[in-house]
């Protein structure tokens, strides 16, 4: 039971991110052209999320949740960075508020994963005839 929930939460978490990019594509006018081309980069992260999370969730592959937390590894320091040079604090406690909601839950989906990835070849090991 806890596994669904933590994969209905990457698929919203997902969802969110496909929104807010329509959101930012759409407010070209009042946000700015720079905050407006950004949209379609956060779309596209949630198109990529959503894939990942239905294929990590269909197959019970544990890597796709590391593939998935590296990439939020890769771009939130980079992100934290830019803002922190442009003195945009809101936009590293977006950053890090994204961290703390998406890591421990692809952490435990990866976790839940090795485990169960294991006991099967433990299952498997030991239903072997010997040679």
């Amino acid at each position: 039971m806890e596994r669904k929930w933590l994969v209905r939460w990457m698929y919203a978490a997902a969802l969110v991110h496909i929104l807010a990019g329509i959101a930012l594509a759409g407010s070209a006018a009042r946000l700015g052209f720079n905050v407006a081309l950004f949209g379609p980069t956060i779309q596209c992260v949630g198109v990529l999320m959503l894939a990942l999370t239905h294929f990590g969730d269909a197959r019970r592959e544990r890597s796709t949740w590391l593939c998935i937390a590296a990439g939020l590894l890769l771009w939130a320091p980079q992100d934290m960075l830019l803002s922190l040079h442009a003195g945009k604090w809101l936009y590293i406690w977006i950053d890090l508020a994204t961290l703390a909601l998406l890591l421990p839950p692809l952490l435990r989906l990866q976790h839940l994963d090795a485990r169960a990835a294991a006991a099967l070849s433990g299952v498997k090991s030991a239903h072997k005839e010997p040679a």
